[in-house]
């Protein structure tokens, strides 16, 4: 009894230390400003470390011949494997969510780790978690990876902003929002923009730059304002 007791209380403090562990992950997919957050990291990680410890909980119990060990572990992977297919989507020209889902894939990973009781390891790859979102920022920083903007200007100022096409990206798009006003969908980053801003500010130019979730495709009739 006492044995059955220990056991369910180590799947317990793992459920809840892997819960914890996907709750960080997930904080810092919300601090970029990406899809999987708190929730789904902490359950995912929670739920794989609980099928785990079940998994390793049954081998011990009655044994490898009867109850093989590794048998619901590989249907995690499995499992996680159409989550993550699940997040990939394509618009236009462009994949989206690969990164997602490898966070998914490596989160349900960590949470394989602690409900198989490697702790160290899993402290590692969480911190791993932790260094690539950093180095995602970096290299926003640097103006290495691009993220969708919409510029929106008056149509009357268009005439004023001779020379501006070298600061916008060659696949521009761009829709009329009404008769006075049009808008503009670009990647950018953080440096172009900056370059961006300095030179409308400089044409005394009113405008408003805004981050979007995605880019969406329109007719490109700005190069005779080029």
């Amino acid at each position: 009894m006492m044995i059955f007791e220990a056991s369910q209380l180590l799947m317990s403090f793992n459920a809840v230390l892997a819960f914890l562990f996907g709750a960080i992950i997930g904080y810092t997919r919300i601090r970029s400003n990406r899809p999987a957050g708190i929730r789904t990291q902490a359950l995912i990680c929670s739920g794989s470390s609980l099928m785990t410890s079940l998994s390793v909980s049954l081998g011990a119990t009655y044994g490898a011949t009867n109850a093989d060990p590794a048998r619901i572990m590989a249907q995690i992977v499995t499992g996680i494997g159409f989550l993550g297919g699940g997040v990939i989507i394509k618009n236009n020209d462009r994949l989206k969510g690969i990164t997602t889902a490898a966070m998914i894939w490596f989160t349900a990973g960590i949470g394989m780790m602690v409900g198989s009781g490697y702790y160290i390891p899993a402290f590692v790859a969480l911190f791993l978690i932790i260094l690539v979102e950093l180095i995602a920022k970096l290299e926003f920083r640097l103006g290495l990876k691009t993220k969708p903007y919409l510029l929106t200007l008056n149509r009357n100022d268009l005439k004023k902003l001779i020379g501006i096409r070298k600061f916008l990206p060659v696949n521009l798009q761009l829709r009329l929002v009404n008769g006075s006003k049009v808008s503009f969908y670009f990647p950018s980053s953080k440096q172009k923009n900056r370059k961006l801003i300095s030179f409308l500010h400089h044409k005394k130019v009113i405008f408003t730059l805004s981050r979007q979730s995605s880019l969406k495709k329109y007719s490109d009739i700005f190069n005779e304002y080029a």
